[in-house]
């Protein structure tokens, strides 16, 4: 199910863009054999499978363009809500986080004796 043109890309993208909880959520359409949209907010990435229909997030050290390393990309987060999408995502990304900072700790006890 490939977008034709930029007008059903940015329909589309306008109407996904409605449903999302917060602010500072902005618009992007692109053409690559096909066109496609997602919605960004400073470090995160929304996008839809058209595939699928489903919602998926990634986080990004960068702004979300492609070619950025992109973290916690992992299709097993797709959701039909994408406010529960992004939901999963952090808290995905939280649970990580908090265990990275568990381990660094003790290492450090160690290190440091």
């Amino acid at each position: 199910m490939s977008i034709s043109t930029r007008a059903e890309a940015t329909k589309k993208a306008e109407a996904l863009k409605s449903r999302l909880q917060g602010q500072g959520w902005k618009i992007r359409v692109w053409e690559n054999i096909g066109w496609h949209y997602s919605i960004e907010n400073t470090h995160c990435n929304l996008t839809v499978s058209e595939f699928i229909g489903k919602f998926g997030v990634s986080l990004s050290d960068e702004r979300g363009y492609p070619g950025d390393p992109a973290f916690w990309h992992d299709s097993d987060d797709y959701r039909d809500d994408p406010n529960e999408a992004i939901r999963v995502k952090l808290q995905h990304c939280r649970e990580f986080v908090d265990n990275m900072d568990v381990i660094v700790t003790e290492a450090s006890r160690a290190f440091h004796g």
